[in-house]
């Protein structure tokens, strides 16, 4: 998948950023989604706790520090499973203000290729508070109100 199919599958979900839009690499390999859901959340959870940073504090280790950890585990998940890759992997950090509130939220986001062969997004609450950790649902207001997102 290049750069140009990633933007025309999140404008298709209704992602069009207001302000970012980095798609850095030309060429990318989707993630499994049993992967993210399955193994991968499992092995983030872990090392969480063995980093010493699985607690939830505001400001100091909020949804931007999770996320951002989700996303470089997830880069470094791809760059040893996949050592002759040249390919990015098409799993990033999105940015969007969550239904009802007036605050913006970080968490990360994957293209996926469905059963039927087409591909979507999904997205990744890597927060230990959230009630939903790990792959959850957005409204289509709260994807619409997409502030950017990073690949890379």
């Amino acid at each position: 998948m290049n750069a140009e199919q990633i933007r025309a599958v999140m404008n298709a979900a209704g992602a069009v950023p207001m302000f970012l839009e980095f798609v850095l690499d030309r060429e990318y390999a989707c993630p499994d989604e049993d992967y993210i859901r399955g193994d991968f959340a499992k092995w983030f959870w872990a090392e969480q706790y063995r980093r010493g940073v699985a607690v939830w504090r505001p400001e100091a280790n909020d949804c931007d520090n999770f996320s951002v950890r989700a996303f470089a585990d997830m880069g470094l998940a791809h760059s040893l499973t996949s050592p002759g890759s040249n390919k990015g992997l098409a799993f990033g950090l999105f940015f969007y203000q969550p239904d009802g509130s007036q605050e913006y939220h970080a968490i990360c986001f994957a293209i996926v290729k469905g059963p039927d062969g087409n591909y979507r997004v999904v997205f990744f609450e890597p927060q230990p508070e959230a009630n939903t950790f790990g792959l959850v649902q957005l409204t289509q207001t709260e994807i619409k109100s997409c502030v950017g997102y990073l690949l890379c």
